[in-house]
Parts: structure tokens; C-alpha cells; sequence
């Protein structure tokens, strides 16, 4: 379930304006250049949608890899949102999960 935003601490935000972008980029929506762009040292913030339809209703569900979530169709709806940080990237690593694993 999404968090919801009003439960959010004042104190979070404040604390998010002393952590400022000096530049801020939309790099291609190319894997080579992800790799580029990590391997001198930026990071790339990105999110997307999880659907009911996605690993059994939820994230990583039954999900080995290589893992594809389907399409929505149109009678799907969005259960959650996930945003995500790359800050390295490995080729030889097959599996990429949120907690590096």
C-alpha cells in the first residue's frame, strides 16, 4: 500500500534542502548509456508502477530470474509505485534487487 504522504515528517523535508542537485539530466533511455553515465560516478533515479499482475500482487513474488513483468491490461490498476537509485552498476551480477542481492 502507498504511503501516504501526510504521515511524512516535517523534519524530512527540511532535511532534504540541505541535499541539493548541482545538475539534474535526462540520460537516455539506453542501457549503455545508464552504464556510461554510473560508471562516472552519477546516479540514476528512476521509478515505475507495480501492477497486481506483476510477481503474483507483490514485488519479487515467485520471481526468479530472468524476471519480466507482463503488461498491464485494462482492467489492471496500479497497487504500488517503486522509486529506485542506481549508484553501480555489474555486468557479471545477474539479479539486481533493491538490497544489492
Amino acid at each position: 500500500m502507498p504511503q501516504n504522504v501526510m504521515t511524512v515528517k516535517v523534519y524530512c523535508f527540511e532535511d532534504a534542502k540541505k541535499h541539493i542537485a548541482l545538475t539534474c539530466v535526462r540520460p537516455q533511455m539506453d542501457v549503455e548509456c545508464w552504464k556510461r553515465c554510473v560508471g562516472k560516478g552519477h546516479s540514476i533515479a528512476f521509478g515505475f508502477n507495480m501492477f497486481p499482475t506483476a510477481g503474483g500482487g507483490r514485488f519479487g513474488d515467485a520471481a526468479k530470474p530472468p524476471f519480466i513483468a507482463p503488461t498491464p491490461g485494462p482492467r489492471d490498476f496500479t497497487e504500488s509505485a517503486r522509486c529506485v537509485l542506481a549508484v553501480e552498476w555489474n555486468d557479471k551480477i545477474e539479479t539486481r534487487n533493491f538490497d544489492g542481492n
